[in-house]
């Protein structure tokens, strides 16, 4: 009985682990099942995916910038970039490949062989190409290639304002110029986007996305700075130098409306010019500039009642001692008036005037006027120029500098200085940036004018301006100056150039400088022109960026709207002299009904473009220019607001 119930015990178990074994072996099987069939439904739905979706590293684009008047200056261009996956391409088709993609690429067939052989992933094979030859390539529906969407930076005005403008490269990467300098504004994030490709690998859906980036508008003028540019390229070629740039500006904001250098630059090809090509004289160099400097001590001298333009200095007929040194003039004068002085630019005069002033006044007046300190405008890589304290100045130092030697300056030191003296002694903050807009619209950065300091009082401006004046005028050293049909002042420059390594100034190497502005009267333009190192046909300031001044003074002032009548009869007497025909004077556009001008001699374009923001009517008889007009000028409107023209051809 025992080992019956022994027997059915053993059974029992027997039965008990084979319903074990049989529960764990059908549990593992069910288990497995879940595995693959339900965990594992993901992982292999994203195996699948990956074989159609992946994900794209979407390059940077950039904003737009314009000039004052929303002309494009730089902007993305939308093209495409052709990669390649060697690996995905059968041997039987790598010919056909070859030949398609240097067709559509221009990249040599080595070239392509190199890369279809290797054993890389992926290669680029032509990055920034037209959207016409990567369509062309899609078409060709060749395995392995993947064609991507990215923007490239345009110029369309090709060197125009290109050092200013700076470059972008690759990846929307800056690489200069206002480019770099407002990087964080122009340049969007680069952004992850996922998509699909078809069964050659090829991306299906690969749209550029915009995302948040920022448009810049300068201060500058297009049409002025094309003025500048082609005014400056021309003497430079003429005189053989080895850089040069103007400046031009609004004395009545601060504006720079134009900034030209030369040689010049195209950004759209930038990897083809050396570094020296790139830079931005205009800003980054600093130099003496020689005696466009003097009126800067005679406006200290003239606001601080020390000299008057009447008193007389003598000049000591070319040669004037001091210590162990001597000071030069280049034509021996006499006796001179401050006025004279400065018209005939007497190195000696200005050194009798420096010593009246003093060193300590005169220091502090530079470094009012904004010497020895770095100008912010708006705009990277500039230094602050080299003033030493005056308690270190010789005296023959301070005669050195008043007369534009043994200090350093740069250009727009210069401009935003003889701004105070254009615009009646009011010192004005200069800037180069108008607004920055986001692409939704926001505004995120604006200049105004801005006042900052009155440094000359409006009476000691005015007789500096009819002493810059006299300079322009017969007897003067800038005659090539003059502007046919407007009063303009300024100076001219002479600079000899130190040569560091002989610690000496350098016999035939000249720094040659015009600055001035106009209309004398009103004050609207000041242009600086400088030209380093001129080598062929003279090197007088005044005869080498003299003329420079003059061109883009007098097609600016009429880009501007400033209109000439009859000038004065001493001017008609300059005019004769540089065998030019000179006649008006200006006047403003009209913006009211009162006080019209003479209109004669006009073509109707130029009247229709004086008129456009006048509320009247024009009636024209005849084709040609104005002969006649009513009302007359300086009467008003009638009460019709009718302008009455007779135009007839000329004769």
């Amino acid at each position: 009985m025992t080992n019956q119930k022994h027997i059915q015990k053993v059974q029992r178990f027997k039965i008990f682990a084979v319903s074990i074994i049989f529960v764990l072996f059908y549990g593992a099987i069910i288990f497995r099942s879940y595995q693959l069939q339900i965990l594992g439904n993901a992982k292999i739905s994203n195996l699948t995916k990956s074989q159609y979706k992946t994900s794209l590293v979407q390059s940077p684009h950039r904003g737009t910038i314009y000039d004052r008047n929303g002309e494009i200056l730089a902007l993305d261009v939308l093209v495409a970039s052709v990669g390649i996956h060697p690996h995905k391409v059968k041997k039987e088709n790598l010919e056909r490949t070859i030949t398609v993609l240097n067709e559509h690429t221009k990249v040599s067939q080595n070239k392509l062989r190199q890369i279809l052989t290797s054993d890389k992933k992926f290669s680029w094979v032509k990055r920034r190409m037209s959207l016409q030859n990567s369509q062309a390539l899609e078409e060709a529906k060749l395995d392995g290639i993947q064609i991507v969407n990215e923007y490239r930076r345009f110029y369309p005005n090709k060197e125009l304002a290109g050092q200013l403008l700076g470059a972008v490269g690759y990846d929307a990467k800056a690489l200069g110029g206002l480019e770099l300098t407002y990087d964080k504004y122009l340049r969007s994030a680069e952004i992850k986007k996922k998509v699909e490709r078809d069964a050659r690998g090829r991306l299906t859906t690969a749209q550029i996305d915009e995302e948040k980036t920022h448009n810049i508008y300068l201060t500058i003028d297009r049409n002025i700075q094309a003025f500048a540019e082609e005014a400056l390229q021309q003497k430079a070629i003429e005189h053989k130098v080895n850089w040069g740039f103007a400046i031009v500006s609004d004395v009545t904001t601060g504006e720079i409306l134009a900034m030209a250098n030369y040689p010049e630059f195209n950004p759209n090809a930038y990897w083809k010019y050396k570094q020296f090509y790139w830079k931005n004289h205009a800003a980054i160099d600093v130099y003496e500039p020689g005696s466009t400097f003097k009126p800067f001590l005679m406006a200290a001298a003239l606001e601080q009642n020390i000299v008057k333009p009447q008193d007389r200095f003598f000049c000591e007929n070319g040669r004037y001692k001091i210590g162990p040194n001597f000071v030069n003039d280049h034509h021996p004068q006499g006796w001179l008036t401050a006025s004279d002085i400065m018209k005939v630019s007497s190195n000696i005069g200005m050194t009798k005037i420096s010593q009246k002033v003093g060193r300590k006044k005169f220091y502090n007046f530079i470094k009012d006027l904004g010497f020895g300190k770095k100008l912010d405008i708006g705009l990277g890589g500039m230094s602050s120029g080299i003033v030493r304290p005056y308690k270190q100045w010789r005296d023959i130092d301070l005669s050195n500098i008043s007369f534009g030697q043994g200090l350093g300056v740069n250009g727009l030191q210069m401009m935003n200085a003889y701004t105070v003296i254009a615009n009646n002694g009011q010192q004005l903050k200069p800037y180069l940036i108008k607004k920055i807009i986001s692409n939704k619209g926001a505004i995120a950065l604006e200049n105004k004018p801005e006042k900052q300091a009155s440094l000359l009082k409006e009476e000691k401006a005015k007789q500096l301006h009819a002493m810059l004046h006299q300079v322009t005028q017969a007897g003067g050293t800038a005659i090539q100056a003059h502007v046919p049909g407007y009063l303009a002042a300024g100076k001219t420059g002479t600079a000899q150039k130190f040569n560091e390594e002989l610690k000496t100034y350098a016999e035939h190497q000249y720094l040659s400088s015009f600055i001035g502005f106009a209309p004398l009267k009103d004050p609207k333009l000041l242009i600086y022109v400088v030209y380093d190192s001129p080598s062929e046909n003279g090197y007088y300031g005044g005869s080498v960026a003299g003329p420079v001044f003059k061109t883009i003074m007098g097609r600016s002032l009429a880009q501007l709207g400033y209109i000439q009548e009859q000038e004065s009869n001493e001017n008609v007497q300059v005019a004769k002299q540089t065998g030019e025909d000179s006649k008006y004077v200006p006047i403003k556009k009209i913006t009211n009904n009162k006080e019209i001008p003479n209109l004669k001699g006009l073509s109707l374009r130029r009247v229709m473009d004086l008129t456009k923001d006048l509320d009247v009517q024009l009636s024209i008889t005849g084709s040609g220019v104005v002969q006649e007009q009513w009302p007359q000028a300086g009467e008003e409107l009638n009460k019709n607001k009718i302008l009455k023209l007779k135009l007839k051809k000329h004769s």
